[in-house]
């Protein structure tokens, strides 16, 4: 499934994907691997999200201290 990375529409909402689904898509739309993406998303209490949602999130992943 191809996911469209596109601006929403004015007075649309955005479109949200499972956590299967991101990750299927891992390297073109955060440059990382699914199995990243399925950790990062894994601690919230979602099972669907928007791009927009997801990236923020595997952002503040991805930047978290290694203890």
């Amino acid at each position: 499934m191809k996911i469209s990375i596109g601006e929403t529409q004015k007075g649309k909402q955005a479109s949200v994907y499972t956590v299967k689904e991101l990750a299927e898509q891992a390297d073109i739309l955060f440059g990382t691997r699914p199995e990243c993406i399925m950790t990062a998303l894994r601690t919230e209490k979602k099972t669907e999200f928007t791009v927009d949602e997801a990236r923020n999130l595997v952002k503040k992943f991805l930047k978290r201290e290694v203890k």
